[in-house]
């Protein structure tokens, strides 16, 4: 039998077709998981991250996916119970524009900010701390020199590197 794991518990699976498999969430409670399906013939896996809400009709803001954006903005999903049309969304102080909505996920954008930084984020009365993060895009605007040989040093020019950058060198 064929089973995935959601979080730490194991959950029967069944294949509805060849594009759809089928799982009865049993979560002790409610929250992200992660959800992890595994190939054992070709050794491999696939995780993503699954919402458990609760079974009332009480506003609740479980999560957000993607967490995190450029300081420019972007766009994710806010994923709870019970939300209604007229409930305001902002990230830390900024008001959100709402693009999307059924009663438990909004599509939403994100506002931009003038730096880094990681931020609350509010749907009415109900807030998760610290749940989205701003970071900085490196831009890369040159290479010089733009030809040499094995051994050769060159220097990258652009902006917003930091010690988390890492970089590839491909040939074509």
């Amino acid at each position: 039998p064929m089973s995935m794991l959601v979080g730490p518990v194991k959950a029967p699976t069944s294949i509805a077709t060849d594009t759809q498999l089928s799982s009865t969430l049993t979560m002790p409670a409610a929250g992200c998981y992660d959800l992890v399906l595994f190939d054992d013939l070709r050794q491999s896996h696939i995780k993503k991250a699954v919402y458990v809400l609760e079974d009332t009709d009480d506003l609740a803001l479980v999560g957000l996916f993607p967490a995190s954006a450029p300081i420019e903005g972007g766009q994710t999903t806010l994923i709870g119970n019970a939300f209604s049309q007229e409930m305001p969304v902002s990230f830390g102080t900024q008001s959100a524009e709402t693009i999307a909505q059924t009663e438990n996920t909004w599509d939403v954008l994100v506002p931009s900010v003038s730096e880094p930084q990681t931020v609350d984020v509010t749907v009415g009365e109900q807030t998760l701390e610290n749940a989205f993060t701003y970071y900085m895009v490196p831009r890369f605007s040159d290479v010089m020199p733009a030809t040499g040989k094995a051994g050769d040093t060159v220097v990258i020019h652009g902006k917003n590197f930091d010690d988390t950058l890492r970089i590839f060198a491909d040939q074509y």
